[in-house]
């Protein structure tokens, strides 16, 4: 399928490149941009110059060698030769030469001041898709840490009532421990009191003992002296 650049189909339709740029920013003139000698440019087809009314009879680039009179540089440079002294002749042709020249270079600045812009105009479209880009990666990013940061919240939230039951339970346990030392205590108290009490009674019983013991020995002297003296 044939293509054409800007600058072409400006040749072919008669209009300037700048309005024929406008129709494809517009959507008027469907264009795609291709790697060119200078960089992306756009290339039209056929058929988008067709679909947008703008083809002529032959989709030839027109040359435009003559003048509005029809005629060619050649026919005047000859006309102003018979009329014109040679040395004014000379001077015209060479400002006439410098003038081409310098016509070229503004055309040929121009050519790539317009590349340069369709560049700028991809790079900039690949920027605000980057851009885009970046700005749903940040959005992402930043809802996942907010994830993260109300999660680790709670987190701390149920080690720190979890950290208040172990200290009640410690506190428990304190308790606990002085009720069973106390228990232990009162235990070894009446067992001591017991053990003093038993042997207490032991001693009022072995004294007891003792004093029938002795009565029954008095009583046995009494009665060997009493046989004695008989």
């Amino acid at each position: 399928m044939e293509q054409y650049t800007i600058k072409e189909v400006a040749d072919i339709t008669g209009i300037s490149s700048t309005t024929i740029r406008r129709y494809i920013k517009s959507g008027k003139i469907t264009a795609s941009l291709q790697k060119g000698r200078y960089g992306p440019e756009y290339k039209i087809s056929r058929e988008s110059i067709s679909a947008a009314g703008l083809e002529k009879s032959s989709l030839v680039p027109v040359k435009k060698n003559g003048n509005n009179n029809g005629r060619s540089a050649e026919d005047l440079s000859a006309l102003l030769k018979d009329f014109v002294p040679t040395a004014l002749f000379q001077e015209l042709s060479m400002k006439h030469e410098q003038l081409l020249v310098q016509y070229g270079m503004i055309r040929a600045g121009g050519q790539r001041l317009l590349e340069y812009k369709a560049d700028s105009d991809v790079k900039e479209q690949m920027l605000k898709e980057k851009q885009m880009q970046f700005e749903m990666t940040l959005k992402k990013f930043l809802d996942e840490i907010n994830f993260l940061k109300k999660h680790l919240r709670l987190a701390e939230l149920e080690i720190e009532g979890k950290n208040t039951k172990i200290r009640e339970l410690k506190d428990k346990m304190k308790v606990l421990e002085l009720v069973s030392r106390n228990a232990v205590t009162t235990e070894s108290i009446e067992k001591q009191f017991l053990e003093i009490y038993s042997k207490q009674q032991e001693i009022q019983r072995l004294s007891g003992i003792a004093k029938k013991v002795e009565q029954k020995a008095k009583k046995r002297m009494v009665q060997e002296k009493t046989e004695t003296d008989h």
